[in-house]
C-alpha cells in the first residue's frame, strides 16, 4: 500500500510537472506568434512603401500630400508614383494605368476599425488640374473604393522628414520631396489575437493611438513612442486590458528618396 501510495504521487508531481511546462510552451508560442504577426504586418507595409517610393518620378512640378494628424491622431502620406492605380471613379473609363497617385493612411469606419490602407488611383488629367504643375500642388487623394487594406494590425503612423541639410523636420520647403534626403516611418501594431481582448475596439483603439505622442520634430516617432512604452511604471491605459497593451510592438524605416 505504501509503495502504492509514493508511485501516485511521484506520478501526480511527473503530471502536474508536465502540464507546468506545456503551460509555458504554450505561452511562449503564443506570445512569439503574436510579435511575429506583428512584425510580418509592419514589414509588408515598409515593403510595399518601398517599392511605391522608389517608382517615384524625379520630378519638381509634381506635389506630395504628406499630412499630420493632430492631437496624435495618425499621419498620412500621398504621393505621385509609376505603379498600376485604379483609374479615378467617373472618368469615364475602366481598367488601370501605370501612373497614380498612392496614398497611405490609418482609416476607422465600421468595416476598418484602425487599420492601414493603401490607395492608388489615376491623376486627374483636366487641363488646369493635372499632376504637373508649377509650382506643384498636392494630389488628389484616392477615392474611398479605390483603397484596400494593407495591414489590419497597424494603429497608428507617423512620418518625418530628412532634410537635405540634415535635419529632421514634419514639412517640406515648397511642397517638394526632392528637399528630403529621406523619410523616415513609424509604425505601431496591435496584432489580430490582441485585438480580440478589445471589448470595444473603435473607442479603446483610438485612445490607444492618441496615448503615443507625435513627439518633438528633432526626433524620431519611435523614440518617443518606445518611450511611452518604457516609461517608469510600464505602459497601461485603464480601460484597456493589460494583455493587450503589453502586445504593442513599434517598427521604424527610413526610406531614402531616389
Amino acid at each position: 500500500m505504501v509503495e502504492l501510495l509514493v508511485s501516485i504521487a511521484v506520478i501526480a508531481l511527473i503530471v502536474t510537472m508536465i502540464n507546468r511546462l506545456v503551460g509555458s510552451i504554450s505561452q511562449a508560442v503564443t506570445t512569439n506568434t503574436k510579435q511575429l504577426d506583428a512584425a510580418a504586418q509592419a514589414r509588408l507595409v515598409f515593403d510595399r512603401l518601398g517599392m511605391d517610393l522608389s517608382a517615384r518620378p524625379r520630378r519638381t512640378d509634381l506635389g506630395v500630400a504628406f499630412t499630420k494628424g493632430g492631437n496624435n491622431d495618425s499621419d498620412s502620406i500621398a504621393f505621385y508614383s509609376t505603379v498600376t492605380g485604379y483609374n479615378l471613379v467617373g472618368s469615364g473609363s475602366n481598367g488601370t494605368r501605370d501612373f497614380s497617385v498612392v496614398s497611405y493612411r490609418i482609416q476607422n469606419s465600421a468595416e476598418r476599425v484602425y487599420q492601414l490602407e493603401r490607395g492608388a488611383s489615376a491623376p486627374d488629367y483636366t487641363a488646369g488640374t493635372g499632376p504637373f504643375q508649377t509650382p506643384a500642388q498636392p494630389p488628389t487623394l484616392p477615392v474611398k473604393a479605390n483603397y484596400d487594406v494593407l495591414a489590419p494590425g497597424v494603429f497608428r503612423l507617423a512620418y518625418r522628414f530628412l532634410l537635405t541639410s540634415g535635419s529632421l523636420s514634419n514639412t517640406l520647403p515648397n511642397n517638394d520631396l526632392n528637399q528630403a534626403s529621406a523619410v523616415v516611418v513609424a509604425l505601431a501594431v496591435l496584432d489580430d489575437k490582441s485585438r480580440l481582448l478589445l471589448s470595444n475596439p473603435g473607442t479603446q483603439l483610438q485612445e490607444l493611438a492618441k496615448a503615443f505622442p507625435d513627439g518633438d520634430e528633432t526626433v524620431t516617432p519611435a523614440s518617443a513612442w518606445n518611450a511611452k512604452l518604457n516609461q517608469t511604471g510600464g505602459f497601461s491605459i485603464s480601460d484597456i486590458p493589460k494583455q493587450a497593451t503589453q502586445c504593442v510592438r513599434i517598427y521604424q524605416r527610413t526610406f531614402y528618396v531616389p
